[in-house]
């Protein structure tokens, strides 16, 4: 029994604890071999203002609404979160949908990706870049949004 409990992954704050202090050394600049190599990459990238990709600030994206710019923006939470809050003008594709739903997009136009905080849609903004999108991930999430844009915005 020991021999099982030995052999165990590590736990979900082990495993959250090495990525913190990973992205922290990242961000730091040292660039040790013990790195997650993903973990290595986004920090590097967040450290450029990318991210995986580039970012757009709330307000930014508030502009671009109210300027009429072409741009299609997209919330990759999931339904239950939608329900919760949403950003005017947002189009749900949760995240997990997302490769099948990618012929919904237009390549010619520029795709705004926000989720809760900014994690899910780094992704999403990756998964998009590789399929030949242009894409930009907002920062922050929606909780940026509340706190910058709408605090009418509810935060869960």
């Amino acid at each position: 029994m020991k021999r099982l409990e030995a052999s165990r992954t590590p736990t979900r704050t082990a495993r959250w604890r090495r990525r913190f202090a990973s992205i922290s050394l990242a961000t730091q600049g040292l660039h040790t071999e013990s790195l997650h190599h993903e973990t290595l990459i986004h920090a590097t990238a967040c450290r450029r203002g990318e991210g995986g990709s580039r970012f757009t600030d709330p307000l930014e994206v508030r502009a671009k609404i109210g300027r009429g710019d072409s741009f299609v923006l997209i919330d990759v939470r999931e339904p239950h979160e939608y329900q919760i809050c949403r950003i005017p003008y947002a189009k749900l594709i949760p995240l997990g949908q997302l490769p099948q739903r990618v012929n919904e997009l237009d390549r010619d136009i520029e795709i705004v990706a926000h989720c809760k905080s900014g994690m899910r849609s780094a992704k999403a903004v990756d998964l998009l870049k590789k399929a030949g999108f242009r894409a930009r991930n907002m920062k922050g999430g929606i909780l940026a949004w509340s706190d910058k844009v709408d605090p009418a915005v509810p935060k869960y």
